[in-house]
């Protein structure tokens, strides 16, 4: 039991790291990449999922709305158009590959992503290819080395 931004376990002391849709519901993003990174024996991984908030969904409602990273109020507002609570929807981080790289690369963490390539939300061809262009997957898949 604890948080991510201040694992209790010593410098180097997993192999493996996995971080499974918890990111997007931290207090602080850096710590936590920090800690987790902190935490891996050298050769070792971190391993993590979370939902790219450029994708047109929130996935937590599994609504279809505009993409809550660039539209975050208008994606409240059809939320709770669907009666649906937003509390929720308030305390959580809305990322993007783009806004975790530049973390990392400024903290000099060596990683790299994995693409998805999945578009549940969409059939339109228009659409797939839009966001695939982009790079925009429904999660983002992030692998730390140390």
């Amino acid at each position: 039991v604890g948080f991510a931004e201040k694992l209790n376990f010593p410098d180097n002391f997993f192999s493996m790291v996995l971080c499974f849709t918890v990111l997007e519901h931290v207090s602080d993003v850096n710590s936590s990449l920090n800690e987790m990174y902190r935490v891996l024996r050298p050769g070792g991984k971190a391993m993590i999922v979370c939902p790219d908030y450029r994708y047109p969904e929130e996935p937590h409602y599994k609504v279809t709305v505009p993409p809550p990273f660039f539209f975050p109020h208008l994606a409240k507002k059809i939320i709770k158009a669907k009666s649906r609570p937003t509390d929720f929807f308030d305390s959580l981080n809305f990322l993007s590959r783009g806004f975790l790289k530049k973390i990392l690369s400024r903290m000099n963490i060596p990683h790299y992503f994995v693409r998805e390539m999945s578009y549940k939300v969409t059939n339109k061809f228009i659409l797939k290819l839009y966001l695939r262009c982009l790079k925009i997957d429904r999660n983002i898949f992030l692998v730390i080395t140390k």
